[in-house]
C-alpha cells in the first residue's frame, strides 16, 4: 500500500487524468506535474470481483511505490488480461514506462 502522503487526491485526480499519457499492453499511465502522487485505478471490467481487483491494485502499488518521489504525479490504469500477469510481469512492463516518464 501507498502512504497517505504518496496517494493522489480527489482535487488533484482528474487534472491528471487528463494529462499526458504512456500506453503499454496490459496497463496505461497518466501523467503531469505534481508532488510526486499516484493512484491505481482496475474498473469492474478488467477485473470482475473485488479480490482480483485489489490484488492487481496491491501488487502495482507494490511497483509504484519507489517512483512516487518524483516531481510527477501519475495514474496508473489496468487494462484486460492485466488480471493474469504475475507480479514479475507487471513490474517488467511498468518498469520502462516510469524510466520514459517525463513531465
Amino acid at each position: 500500500m501507498l502512504r497517505k502522503p504518496s496517494r493522489l487526491p480527489r482535487e488533484v485526480f482528474r487534472a491528471v487524468s487528463l494529462g499526458k499519457r504512456l500506453i503499454a499492453p496490459h496497463f496505461s499511465i497518466s501523467y503531469g506535474k505534481g508532488p510526486g502522487q499516484a493512484a491505481v485505478v482496475v474498473s469492474k471490467k478488467v477485473a470482475r470481483t473485488s479480490v482480483a481487483r485489489h490484488l492487481l491494485k496491491r501488487r502495482v502499488m507494490d511497483v509504484i511505490a519507489p517512483h512516487t518521489g518524483r516531481p510527477v504525479s501519475f495514474i496508473v490504469y489496468a487494462r484486460k488480461g492485466a488480471t493474469e500477469l504475475s507480479f514479475k510481469a507487471i513490474k517488467a512492463e511498468l518498469e520502462p514506462l516510469f524510466d520514459t516518464l517525463a513531465v
